[in-house]
């Protein structure tokens, strides 16, 4: 007698086939091929005025900044990022950028910006409390902030199906920590990052797709990722 087992949903329950032999972000960026603009770029562009200053945290190959600077004037933009290879795709778009570890020990902020954006990172670190600490105290206007949604309504299918969700590309470990959206709102709460608000950028029906909205009716479930945007504290 063949052993229960359910059904197997095609391209939902199986895990991709690693594209890196190993997490190394030199060899991600390198693996990396353009593609077209995420959902994210366009919410988190929108939020930025004229002339700002926006320091970028982990802003791999400049694709936020590319896209931001070509419809927003006079943007001050400064970033880093771990990975060499990134920078060097960054500043060949025209963006200040430097190398830089920031779950280092020693990693500190110098000036003070009217936004730091911290975009898909948070998750790719094992100590994203302490990074949200060390920048509390350096933006005027906002923290920008985006994670993917580990309660996406494929990652429950999965679930279902005894199979642990799928967050990632090229390589199982990219992701070190998971959140539900309300999970990181917690998070934000426990760190004294209080008032902000959160902007689902894509989703269900359409993952790639601006519209239509229909993740932002039951975010928790149906958004696959959001913006979330922190007042300074007082």
């Amino acid at each position: 007698m063949r052993p229960f087992a359910l059904p197997r949903l095609r391209g939902l329950c199986d895990y991709p086939a690693y594209k890196l032999t190993h997490i190394d972000y030199e060899l991600y960026w390198r693996a990396r091929a353009p593609w077209p603009y995420p959902p994210r770029v366009y919410v988190i562009a929108s939020l930025l005025e004229r002339g700002s200053s926006v320091f970028d945290v982990g802003c791999g190959d400049g694709e936020l900044f590319d896209y931001a600077a070509s419809r927003v004037p006079g943007l001050d933009w400064q970033g880093l990022d771990i990975s060499a290879v990134a920078v060097e795709r960054a500043q060949a778009k025209g963006m200040r950028a430097d190398v830089t570890d920031v779950t280092a020990p020693g990693f500190a902020l110098a000036g003070t910006y009217d936004y730091i954006v911290i975009s898909e990172v948070l998750e790719h670190i094992s100590d994203p409390e302490r990074l949200l600490d060390t920048v509390r105290a350096h933006y005027r206007k906002g923290l920008i902030l985006t994670v993917p949604n580990i309660c996406y309504y494929k990652h429950r299918i999965r679930a279902l199906m005894g199979r642990f969700p799928v967050q990632w590309q090229w390589h199982p470990a990219e992701h070190i920590r998971f959140w539900s959206l309300a999970d990181f709102r917690q998070l934000l709460s426990s760190r004294g990052l209080l008032g902000g608000r959160m902007i689902t950028t894509n989703g269900f029906p359409f993952e790639r797709r601006v519209t239509p909205r229909w993740h932002r009716l039951w975010p928790n479930l149906l958004a696959e990722g959001a913006v979330f945007v922190v007042p300074p504290q007082v």
